[in-house]
């Protein structure tokens, strides 16, 4: 599961009595779900989920939670989560608090996952400190990895982020070359508007990577929407494999999507919607009214406008899903489905 799809809901533990008291506090102020032995249960508040094997439902709440606080000892988080590691791509928050509240630890996924904001969060909750110790927050650069996600970007080629990182972090110049204006609180650290001289490492903001430069790392703006149109019983397969040849001309295609779109007549197509639980992504439903309603041209087909209404499927719910966006990807029709990709504006080009 990605760490988009796990949105912001929080899970709260503790072990202890001491750390359940101030587990309830932390839970009742950020909305967390409180998770307390079943030894508690009518002792504490009745509020609280009870487990009775605290390493399943750890596991269970780190493949569904974005973040996860533990108030207990860091030994028995870092036994107990070992295993489950992946990615920071897609590992959640988490964060180790002591039971007297002294000290909120960012202990996995610090950057792309906030387990940093996190632990400051909690610490101004306890009235402790937060311990940051990744390496760009001790000398205040800004993080490739943590700017990538703010500005809603995919990092190409991740392998990239660690060095760039480590620039930053030993106070080598990192130039931020960008085709869209960045806002200047995103830019601490990297050399950004300034025609000094060149150097040698880069972060550029594009639309897709042009004259490779193996010493940059490239943001790639996560913007897109698949329009979808299909026959009716379309298989889970078909959706993913005509998605996947429509994208495949992009750079990261699939991992820029946003979410899939079609109309509501294809609201219930199980397809589409095990294909967006497939990619962990939402599906965007377009009336056929608003399809009607649209001003910008796309390609219709008389059939179709006879079958169901409206001249189009894929490009209109396209556009019409980023608000309205612009054709990237003009309609492909593959096999029994037919795809269509835009790109939607994002807060910061502008």
């Amino acid at each position: 599961m990605s760490i988009e799809s796990r949105g912001s809901k929080l899970a709260v533990f503790a072990l202890t009595s001491g750390g359940a008291a101030l587990a309830n506090k932390i839970a009742g102020e950020t909305g967390a779900d409180l998770y307390l032995p079943a030894r508690f249960k009518g002792m504490e508040n009745s509020r609280a989920l009870y487990f009775e094997n605290f390493s399943k439902t750890v596991q269970n709440a780190f493949n569904t939670y974005g973040g996860l606080l533990f108030i207990m000892a860091a030994g028995i988080v870092v036994r107990t989560i070992a295993l489950l590691l992946e990615s920071k791509l897609s590992d959640p928050a988490v964060v180790v608090i002591d039971e007297g509240g002294s000290f909120a630890v960012s202990l996995i996924s610090g950057h792309v996952g906030g387990a940093n904001e996190l632990a400051e969060k909690a610490a101004r909750i306890t009235g402790g400190t937060p311990v940051i110790t990744t390496a760009t927050d001790v000398v205040n650069a800004h993080a490739a990895d943590l700017l990538a996600g703010q500005l809603h970007c995919v990092p190409v080629p991740f392998s990239m982020v660690k060095k760039i990182n480590r620039s930053l972090a030993e106070g080598e110049q990192v130039r931020l070359l960008s085709r869209w204006p960045v806002p200047r609180d995103k830019v601490g650290g990297f050399l950004y508007r300034d025609n000094g001289e060149d150097v040698k490492r880069k972060v550029i903001i594009d639309r897709e990577i042009k004259n490779y430069d193996k010493d940059a790392l490239y943001f790639l703006p996560r913007n897109l929407v698949a329009g979808i149109g299909c026959r009716r019983g379309v298989s889970c397969s078909d959706v993913k494999k005509a998605l996947e040849e429509a994208l495949s001309g992009i750079t990261e295609g699939v991992k820029r999507l946003t979410a899939l779109a079609t109309i509501d007549l294809k609201a219930n197509e199980a397809g589409i919607c095990r294909a967006a639980d497939l990619y962990d992504l939402p599906v965007k439903v377009i009336s056929r009214k608003q399809v009607q309603e649209l001003q910008v041209s796309y390609e219709e087909s008389e059939f179709v406008k006879k079958t169901i209404g409206v001249g189009g499927v894929c490009e209109p719910a396209a556009i019409l899903a980023t608000s309205p966006g612009r054709i990237v990807v003009h309609k492909m029709k593959l096999g029994p489905v037919t795809v269509a990709v835009a790109e939607e504006k994002l807060w910061w080009w502008d």
